[in-house]
């Protein structure tokens, strides 16, 4: 297109440059005399904004736009749970010590655990730690209407070319681990998340942040109960993202401590607390009782296998999600991940799986 040339308007004689900035300072300033203008939402991704007297407010972002995974917040935060406070960790998956320790589970009782997958632990030198901040729900999940062509022809790296290179290097290595307090922004995208009305055990909202540990592996990889429990609960959950098929196990652990802990009653023990293991296979759930709630479960003992996308929800890579609760939970479900509002209460009520497994990463 033709360009038409204009003529620079003459300079003014007596009104110099800087004379020009003066006056835009001077407007500015009058303008936010006049209406209060915060300049840190408009250039900061941080959840806490600055007021005009200088105080943080904590600010929401909306469910479209999921916080980045910047420092959490300026100040140490804190939860109260029986009239104890608890420190939360400033930045999400933080060491394993930084974790509230409400099951008091020591090293010398971590020693005396099954492993709950054992293949994993033979090939520790094959284990890959996944990033799965950034990762998207369309890579990751196949809709049901699919999950049959899926699984005659798991080569998924065809299908979906941005998850070639996790696809690689899941078969590099062989088992893969998905991080506790993780924040997934762009991973839960299915309606069961859409939906931020849904409350499970009473969280609800935009739920982003894992509170559970994913183990990876092939299809059929065993997993077993890391000590003896009783079967709180059994079952499916079949929306797309869910976990598929679902046990949930009571514990109760003996004290193995110099300090030797007691509960209320006397007792050498721990609490009562709970593991979910999700995305399990249908076959061996059926092959084992069809698990049943009051049903004893032994350490060591199978508890079923890493299932399908027909079996697991629906998702791509094969594995077990590990998430312990210190109160019962209505049913054979549990929040796996929460709002970054509720991140405080969720990282006391289900507390870090590395008390179970281990430092592993």
């Amino acid at each position: 297109p033709r360009i038409r040339k204009t003529k620079a308007l003459p300079k003014k004689k007596g009104f110099k440059n800087y004379q020009y900035a003066i006056v835009l300072i001077l407007s500015i300033m009058i303008a936010t005399t006049t209406r209060e203008v915060n300049l840190s939402s408009m250039f900061s991704s941080n959840i806490y904004s600055i007021s005009p007297t200088g105080s943080k407010e904590q600010t929401r972002r909306s469910s479209k736009d999921p916080n980045s995974n910047s420092t959490l917040q300026q100040e140490t935060e804190t939860y109260l749970y029986e009239k104890i406070e608890y420190k939360i960790p400033d930045q999400f998956t933080a060491p394993l010590e930084e974790y509230p320790n409400l099951l008091q589970i020591s090293s010398a009782m971590r020693e005396k655990f099954h492993p709950i997958v054992k293949e994993m632990v033979k090939a520790s030198a094959n284990v890959k730690v996944l990033d799965l901040q950034n990762i998207t729900g369309q890579t990751q999940l196949i809709q049901p209407e699919d999950q049959d062509e899926f699984e005659k022809n798991r080569q998924f790296q065809k299908k979906v070319s941005i998850f070639q290179s996790l696809s690689l290097s899941a078969k590099k290595s062989k088992f893969t681990i998905g991080k506790y307090d993780e924040n997934r922004l762009n991973l839960y995208s299915s309606e069961l998340f859409d939906d931020e009305d849904n409350a499970i055990d009473g969280f609800l909202g935009a739920r982003t942040v894992h509170i559970g540990i994913d183990l990876g592996g092939p299809i059929g990889t065993k997993v077993f109960s890391f000590w003896d429990g009783i079967v709180h609960s059994a079952g499916y959950n079949s929306p797309l993202g869910d976990y598929g098929h679902v046990v949930v196990i009571k514990y109760r652990l003996p004290v193995v401590s110099d300090n030797d802990n007691r509960d209320g009653n006397g007792d050498r023990t721990t609490r009562p607390f709970y593991c979910l293991y999700g995305h399990l296979d249908k076959k061996t759930i059926m092959m084992n009782k069809r698990w049943k709630a009051g049903d004893k479960v032994k350490r060591g003992e199978l508890i079923g296998k890493m299932g399908d996308v027909r079996d697991n929800g629906g998702w791509v890579i094969p594995h077990v999600h590990l998430q312990l609760s210190i109160e019962a939970p209505e049913t054979h479900d549990m929040p796996g991940v929460v709002s970054r509002q509720q991140r405080p209460e969720g990282l006391v009520k289900y507390p870090d799986p590395r008390f179970v497994l281990g430092d592993i990463y």
